[in-house]
């Protein structure tokens, strides 16, 4: 690993976990280097968390006044969008709440309230299930009453824009492509369904998220999906390694490896473990299972950093905006560029998630 990266993933657990940088050995940068830092951070989606790093920095490996200023203010807009985030997420949980509806939300700033500051999670799109079909287009019927467009998806989800900001309804609870898995997934709901949970700074009614173990596997096979796809960032790490600090000590190993096996992510789990103990600095101790596979840290370590978050850094996709088939063409070349990784830790998955490219689904 090369000094800019070290220094990277230093100030990266730092800022997550709040605590003094490691490997200081990396430091002082240049002023190049230290450009090179906050690009790569940006390219992770992680800019906030890398940036909260340098307050654990001796003063004296600190980068210039100029860099510095133009961190901070990048930091304060992923805050000031967060909270916008926070007020949209609000604001149609009250709608469908008033309707008698029970949205689930799923990742995003459900994820970041896990965080030990939240507002330094880059934000994306809302994300809502509906454990209820007729509640799901009840709430569509709902949005576009409101003269919301509503665009529908191959793979059954739905979307639309409110206020600027993107905003899904999903089908499935977890991405799970294997239709074999589908009952064992409805059994998992039924078994531990939902819990209450609130964003901070926000009024209207609770809102509802996974309960602990649904969570866990929620995140974890989100981003297998992407890696198996079009790639994957240190962002959803960082949501994985904060959703299993958070939730450590509320659910049995026994019962984890279990359903983790249940949805064909077993050995997957025991990967992303080892990758988040090495990379992200996660306690052990926090480990849902305590059982790892770090042989294939290195590939995925490249994976990660070739594409950026998403993926979207990968040579060719950088302007790939023009075109819904060229967008498809990168995502199954970047499939058949990640099968050697992903087949051997899921194949069945792997398999399924291929067919439904083919099919028009889309791994996003």
């Amino acid at each position: 690993m090369d000094r800019v990266t070290s220094a990277f993933f230093s100030l990266l657990r730092s800022g997550l976990w709040q605590r003094d940088v490691d490997g200081l050995v990396s430091f002082p940068l240049t002023e190049e280097e230290w450009q090179k830092v906050m690009v790569l951070s940006s390219r992770q989606s992680v800019e906030a968390l890398v940036w909260r790093g340098l307050h654990y920095l001796p003063e004296e490996f600190l980068p210039a006044a100029k860099l510095l200023m133009e961190w901070t203010a990048h930091a304060a807009a992923i805050e000031k969008k967060n909270c916008l985030m926070d007020k949209a997420v609000s604001q149609i949980n009250s709608i469908f709440a008033s309707a008698g509806l029970h949205p689930v939300l799923q990742k995003g700033q459900g994820l970041a309230r896990l965080y030990n500051e939240p507002h330094l999670r880059e934000c994306g799109d809302i994300d809502w299930f509906f454990n209820d079909r007729k509640d799901s287009e009840a709430a569509l019927e709902i949005m576009s009453r409101r003269g919301i467009h509503i665009n529908g998806r191959a793979d059954g989800s739905s979307l639309y824009i409110w206020n600027g900001i993107t905003v899904e309804h999903h089908r499935q609870l977890l991405d799970i492509y294997d239709p074999r898995r589908r009952r064992f997934i409805q059994d998992l709901i039924a078994r531990y369904g939902f819990v209450a949970a609130r964003l901070e700074d926000t009024e209207g009614p609770g809102l509802t998220v996974p309960s602990p173990g649904l969570e866990i596997l929620l995140v974890g096979s989100h981003i297998f999906k992407h890696l198996a796809g079009r790639g994957i960032g240190l962002r959803q790490f960082c949501d994985m390694a904060c959703c299993v600090k958070a939730h450590a000590g509320k659910i049995s190993s026994e019962e984890f490896i279990r359903d983790a096996d249940g949805i064909g992510m077993g050995r997957w789990f025991q990967v992303v473990n080892a990758f988040m103990v090495e990379y992200l600095g996660l306690d052990e101790r926090w480990l849902p299972y305590r059982k790892t596979d770090p042989s294939r840290n290195g590939r995925i370590l490249s994976a990660v950093m070739d594409g950026g978050n998403f993926g979207r850094f990968r040579h060719g996709r950088e302007n790939d905006r023009k075109s819904s088939v060229r967008r498809k063409m990168h995502t199954l070349s970047a499939f058949i560029q990640n099968a050697g990784l992903s087949f051997p830790i899921a194949a069945g998955e792997t398999f399924w998630i291929l067919a439904g490219l083919l099919g028009g689904q889309s791994a996003r």
